[in-house]
């Protein structure tokens, strides 16, 4: 069995935008909390996801990747990722997107938007976890069982209530039934 992971992994955001200022702006608001990856082409945004990234940060004035592209590329290579639009467009999109900020938010708001995804992310993965452990413990031979998964539920319960306790309950429903990615679909 595996141990639990008590630390939360510092995980990479990544923000795509064509506007090099802006990226530049992003990158230096988020750099001092999260690894930041920048991308100012399509092909700059595929190469920058894998499942380190949890966070894309993506400028709908990317006329050249359309939000349901980006959504398939993020699917495949950083299927855990949260994507935050940071800009208006013409074409809504906050239904695809897990959050949506003005370019005008104050940094405190990127930053505190940023790391709600961020728990959501932790949670998601937590809980994932949890249920994988709790189903083998249920399926397995009571006569073979021991006390260590027991152990590792009562861990993974204790951290998930703590990450519960910092998000709305809105993003623990959405994270529980399965809908931080399934929604983009």
């Amino acid at each position: 069995m595996e141990p639990v992971d008590t630390m939360a992994p510092i995980q990479a955001v990544l923000v795509s935008s064509p506007d090099e200022d802006l990226v530049a702006s992003l990158t230096a608001t988020l750099r001092d909390q999260w690894p930041v990856r920048t991308a100012t082409t399509v092909q700059e945004t595929e190469t920058s996801l894998d499942e380190s990234v949890t966070v894309v940060i993506f400028d709908p004035a990317f006329e050249s990747l359309s939000v349901a592209d980006l959504t398939a590329i993020v699917e495949t290579s950083s299927p855990d990722a949260q994507l935050l639009q940071y800009g208006t467009s013409v074409n809504p999109t906050a239904e695809t997107a897990d959050a949506v900020l003005e370019q005008v938010a104050e940094t405190e708001t990127i930053r505190s938007t940023v790391d709600r995804l961020q728990r959501r992310v932790r949670y998601a993965k937590l809980l994932s976890r949890f249920y994988a452990l709790a189903r083998s413990r249920s399926e397995r031979d009571t006569a073979v069982e021991t006390e260590e998964p027991s152990t590792e539920l009562a861990e993974l319960k204790r951290e998930l209530d703590e990450l519960a306790a910092e998000l709305d309950d809105e993003d623990i429903f959405d994270v529980a039934l399965g809908q931080n990615n399934e929604d983009r679909r």
